[in-house]
């Protein structure tokens, strides 16, 4: 009995030892949800890794890249991240906890401050790295209105894209339709005649590119409008998107 008793009380200390070491996964970093046990302070990050861009700022100093480590799948999110990157892409810090960012300059990150974020740095084990370099200041205000989620108008399709004044911008060539939304990839093409005739209308919009969002499926780019309203351009042609990173991705480097 005594020796029964001695093996369940091991058994549970090799569990509790278990569960401790499964915690200490911010100093010991797990591929699945931490850049740095893919990419060192110091490093380049590569153009793999910045395909998976969902949004970038340049400022007089920094790139700020927002990015997911993996593929969405069943429209998950895995591994949300900002990198903090001096202007030749050299990795010198990251953060998976984060709020909502409107605008970056110089050093400062403009944002809005949200319930959940609080909780997740009040958070004695977080999911992410919390690592940005310390110059790094973070200007946050509170939520006027209550926020029920995005406002989606999903009304355009993108042509081509053209970046403009040192790929700060870029100029949208777009069809829209007149009162129906964009239905999704799949449904379009399966009734291409109908829909090819709706969005008919033609439409020039200029934005910063600091200012775009891009889909994590790759499927649009969209902006955010007052905080609240997602206008969304969708993509028919890969392509277009990938020229596109490509393009934004290559003005990194001059």
């Amino acid at each position: 009995m005594e020796i029964g008793i001695k093996k369940t009380f091991l058994a549970y200390c090799l569990c509790l030892v278990s569960l401790l070491n499964g915690c200490s996964f911010i100093s010991t970093p797990i591929e699945r949800n931490d850049i740095y046990a893919i990419y060192s302070k110091g490093d380049t990050i590569s153009f793999e890794l910045f395909k998976k861009v969902q949004r970038i700022i340049k400022t007089d100093k920094w790139y700020f890249i927002w990015l997911d480590l993996y593929e969405e799948q069943d429209g998950v999110v895995y591994a949300e991240h900002l990198l903090v990157c001096d202007h030749n892409l050299v990795l010198k810090g990251a953060t998976g906890v984060f709020p909502l960012f409107s605008e970056a300059k110089g050093d400062t990150l403009f944002g809005i401050e949200s319930d959940e974020y609080i909780a997740s740095k009040n958070k004695s084990v977080k999911p992410y790295r919390d690592d940005l370099p310390k110059e790094i200041v973070l200007s946050l205000k509170k939520r006027e209105n209550p926020w029920n989620g995005y406002q989606r108008n999903p009304f355009a399709i993108v042509d081509s894209v053209q970046l403009l004044q040192n790929s700060e911008r870029a100029k949208f060539y777009l069809k829209t339709a007149d009162s129906i939304y964009f239905p999704g990839r799949k449904q379009y093409f399966e009734d291409i005649e109908y829909y090819s005739k709706a969005f008919k209308n033609t439409k020039v919009l200029e934005y910063a590119v600091s200012s775009l969002h891009f889909d994590r499926g790759r499927k649009y780019i969209y902006t955010i409008e007052n905080n609240d309203v997602q206008f969304e351009m969708h993509v028919l042609n890969d392509k277009v998107f990938e020229k596109l990173l490509l393009d934004i991705w290559q003005a990194t480097k001059n």
